[in-house]
């Protein structure tokens, strides 16, 4: 991409209420942090005002509200779109510059923030007696009607283009504008689409927020598809306009071309004073041969240039305990159209839940936070009470074990008492974590207690695997199989559980050995003891089945060996160096299989029992199953620091919100990072904190989507 022309992103919806401004802010500021010059701009005229968002604690430290032009006083109010089109534009006055420097009559931009231009359809001045009138700029049905559209779109161009003289006049930078779209079909959203479309895919990207809602999910899926079909048919036009010029027979072009096959014939084939040809895209064709211009890759993969993402997604969703498939068909087959292709439900290599963003009721009142009032009762409280309390949770905690977590090779030699020690110090370090929820909650303090999941309670790991374990096993009609219900409370071992256990990692190594494999036969002993170890002694956390014979624990058996291989397998593709120095809690944390990787390896995986006795055509949710295991083993050798990290973190937000009142947004993701992907140490997890209250690290999942959207725009590397 060239530094000179901007990249322009609309961001979609087909209705309000699903995160699309939250979505344009984050892609902003991801792009500012990528070292581009941007610009937003609020183009949901009768939508929630993007600068309403400046003095939230989320986004003030990112945000500069461009101010309207004037003298240097006190009394600027936000530059509003609306009334820059009313009384500016339309009355044929000319738009202010931005500048960098702060002067009369000048647009002051800041380049090293995401610089907002919001809009609004209502005014309010101050009359006498300190009394507010409100009143209308503009009637916001004349925005609606498609000549108030192309005029308005003008007035966006003249921004656009004003913003990228002046950052580009300071010197070579890269340029976005983000545009914040109007929803649905009418408003300004059908010209923009034009607009990016003349443009082309290369400098013209489209978002699209939608909902599990099935009436979004279907009308996003239309919408995705026309907008696609526009560039398709330019795309088409523009080699029919080529093509044309070198046959001498005739040639017909359909009523539907007509319109920009003359636009290709009488528009500017070159720059005018510095300006880009609108039609540029089209005509940068070095190739006779069509298939070699870039236009024909998008017109094959639409991914490249338009994205959609799913968000305010319940959480048992994207983890998976919950299938959307039975319930949007139509959307999930391979016959769904546009939609499922950019979701990539058809390509394995990518999870489809990884365009999925989970609901945060912590983030939802980010545009209230600038008016909320927290309550005051924590006030009236002693400080000191509160954090003497979790200090003394902590050292509860830290005098439960002389060991801080769990040997896995001491994991594999318990016997039956040491077994019921280890499930009743799980079941303790939850009680203790929850207590000091609980008393963080009743200091006024809630909204913070709700920042931790209940997932990553230590009493969270073994009933979330044996869930999943239950799952897979209904799934794949195993014979003769019955669970007792789960007797958590009590921490009690099943007796034949602990047999079968104490037996399971001997015959899980056995069985792999056995198959004639390159990287398993050359497989490291250590690393094979220590993560056999650890899933033995999960599995005997958690199975209490009430019939225990012959052919059930072979099957088991040849589950569980199945997880292991996999395990041992993508240990030996990490390399030793990389091995050692992430150790096996981060390995297991990130790890992953596919459905792809499970047909390519059929088989090494058809070698086990139960992949070959129950699983004939497809593997279903063991990809699901892997995940849970996995994360699982990490969990479980984790534990106990995990417990005391989630007291410091209390302690910590507690700490900052009584004595400086301030909003903790980000800890959520240090706290994923820390207990569930591994990607923090213990150790380092206090100075992290520490660090993000100065670079507000927040919205990691969004952040994390958006970053993946624009790899695959091939955006990111540059």
């Amino acid at each position: 991409m060239s530094k000179r022309i901007p990249l322009i992103i609309s961001v979609e919806s087909r209705k309000g209420g699903v995160g699309k401004t939250t979505a344009a802010l984050c892609m902003a500021r991801l792009l500012r942090k990528k070292g581009y010059a941007v610009l937003l701009m609020d183009l949901d005229v009768t939508g929630t005002n993007a600068a309403d968002i400046a003095k939230s604690p989320f986004w003030e430290r990112d945000l500069h509200i461009i101010q309207e032009a004037g003298d240097k006083d006190n009394s600027k109010r936000p530059l509003n779109l609306i009334t820059l089109f009313d009384q500016c534009f339309m009355a044929g006055m000319t738009i202010p510059e931005f500048s960098i420097r702060a002067t009369s009559k000048v647009l002051l931009i800041e380049p090293d923030k995401v610089n907002v231009v919001g809009s609004q359809i209502y005014k309010t001045d101050k009359g006498g007696n300190n009394s507010e009138r409100t009143t209308c700029i503009e009637r916001p049905g004349i925005l609606f009607d498609d000549l108030h559209a192309l005029w308005l779109l003008e007035l966006v161009k003249q921004i656009s283009n004003n913003f990228a003289r002046a950052v580009s006049s300071e010197g070579s930078v890269k340029i976005a504008i983000i545009l914040d779209n109007s929803p649905g079909y009418v408003g300004i959203a059908p010209v923009v689409h034009e607009w990016l479309t003349d443009r082309g895919p290369e400098y013209g990207k489209f978002l699209m927020v939608t909902s599990l809602d099935t009436q979004d999910l279907c009308a996003c899926e239309m919408a995705l598809s026309a907008l696609h079909d526009l560039f398709v048919g330019k795309w088409e036009t523009h080699l029919l306009f080529v093509n044309g010029y070198d046959k001498d027979s005739e040639f017909t072009v359909k009523k539907e071309q007509e319109s920009f096959f003359m636009r290709l014939a009488s528009s500017r084939t070159g720059r005018k004073n510095g300006e880009v040809d609108p039609l540029d895209f089209y005509r940068n064709d070095d190739s006779t041969n069509s298939k070699q211009h870039p236009g024909q890759r998008y017109c094959d993969n639409p991914a490249e240039y338009i994205a959609a993402i799913v968000n305010r997604v319940p959480r048992a969703t994207k983890s998976g305990f919950l299938d959307l498939e039975s319930d949007h068909p139509w959307i999930w087959s391979e016959r769904g159209g546009t939609l499922s292709r950019l979701l990539d439900r058809s390509n394995e290599k990518q999870d489809w839940r990884e365009r999925m963003i989970s609901y945060d009721e912590y983030i939802e009142n980010q545009f209230l936070l600038r008016w909320l009032q927290r309550g005051r009762r924590y006030r009236e409280l002693n400080v000191h009470y509160l954090i003497d309390m979790l200090e003394m949770a902590e050292d509860e905690l830290r005098g439960m074990t002389h060991d801080d977590d769990i040997d896995p090779i001491r994991l594999s030699r318990m016997d039956y008492e040491q077994y019921e020690r280890l499930s009743n110090q799980l079941r303790k370090a939850n009680d203790v974590v929850s207590r000091a929820r609980t008393a963080v909650e009743n200091a006024g303090l809630g909204h913070l207690t709700r920042l931790i999941h209940d997932e990553w309670l230590p009493g969270s790991i073994v009933p979330t695997f044996r869930n999943m374990l239950l799952r897979v096993l209904r799934e794949s009609e195993v014979p003769f199989f019955e669970m007792e219900p789960f007797d958590y409370e009590n921490g009690h071992i099943h007796p034949e559980s602990m047999e079968f256990m104490a037996d399971l990692k001997k015959r899980m190594l056995k069985g792999i050995r056995s198959f004639e494999e390159p990287k398993l036969e050359a497989m490291d002993n250590k690393a094979a003891d220590v993560l056999a170890s650890v899933l033995s002694g999960l599995i005997g956390l958690s199975l209490a089945l009430s019939k225990w014979h012959l052919p059930m624990k072979e099957e088991l058996t040849g589950l569980f060996a199945g997880v292991l291989a996999i395990e041992l397998r993508h240990w030996a593709k990490r390399g030793e160096g990389k091995s050692q120095r992430f150790g096996p809690q981060r390995f297991l944390a990130q790890e992953s299989v596919s459905q792809a990787e499970l047909r390519k390896d059929h088989e090494m995986v058809r070698s086990f029992r139960f992949f070959r006795h129950n699983m004939t055509k497809e593997y279903g949710t063991f990809p699901d199953f892997y995940k849970a295991c996995t994360s699982a083993q990490a969990r479980l050798m984790d534990f106990m620091s995990d417990s005391r990290f989630l007291i410091q973190l209390l302690r910590f937000v507690a700490t900052g919100e009584m004595k400086r009142g301030e909003l903790f947004p980000f800890v959520r993701g240090i706290a994923e990072d820390v207990i569930v992907k591994k990607t923090i140490s213990h150790e380092d997890a206090p100075s992290k904190m520490e660090k993000a209250l100065q670079s507000a690290e927040y919205f990691r999942e969004f952040d994390s989507v958006l970053s993946d959207v624009l790899k695959v725009w091939r955006v990111a590397n540059e």
